[in-house]
């Protein structure tokens, strides 16, 4: 069986969020064409019981994994402008949206959570002090650093809330 070789994403495209250029888009899609050509290769290989069906698994799983590596670095996510991240931040939070429209919370660690996601998300969510308005203390995981950096993320705004539990 002939391994077919497919390089790992460039490390600066596959370690961050960060929107490849027109370029390496188009080289990205290439190698996703060419992965999914062998990847049915292997798969009709699979069918007629080739003589090392492990081998041709293990070559598949490998082979499908990076493909989808470079598929995730073309998703459109990557491109959303930071005001249509805080806006769907926003929605996460339960907080009033641009359109004066609340729905209720899901996680009340949302900003703390999409911070953590990338370094791109952590930016846009650090730099908006609405999105830390609204502090939820449980009192069975209170963290004293984590209240003092909500508090200053929040810059002291007017209508900030606490709410404990």
């Amino acid at each position: 069986m002939d391994l077919y070789h497919i390089a790992a994403p460039p490390i600066h495209l596959s370690s961050t969020n960060n929107v490849p250029s027109d370029a390496e888009a188009l080289e990205l899609r290439r190698a996703i064409h060419e992965g999914r050509t062998h990847l049915a290769h292997l798969a009709s290989q699979t069918k007629h019981l080739g003589s090392e069906p492990d081998k041709i698994q293990a070559e598949w799983n490998r082979l499908r994994h990076t493909v989808d590596q470079y598929r995730a670095i073309l998703s459109p996510l990557r491109g959303f402008a930071p005001e249509l991240m805080r806006e769907i931040f926003f929605w996460t939070l339960g907080l009033p949206t641009a359109d004066n429209i609340t729905i209720p919370p899901r996680n009340t660690q949302s900003p703390w959570n999409v911070s953590r996601v990338c370094s791109r998300w952590r930016a846009i969510s650090i730099s908006d002090p609405a999105l830390w308005s609204t502090i939820s203390i449980d009192s069975r995981t209170l963290a004293l650093f984590a209240l003092d950096a909500h508090l200053q993320r929040s810059m002291h705004i007017s209508n900030a809330r606490i709410l404990v539990s």
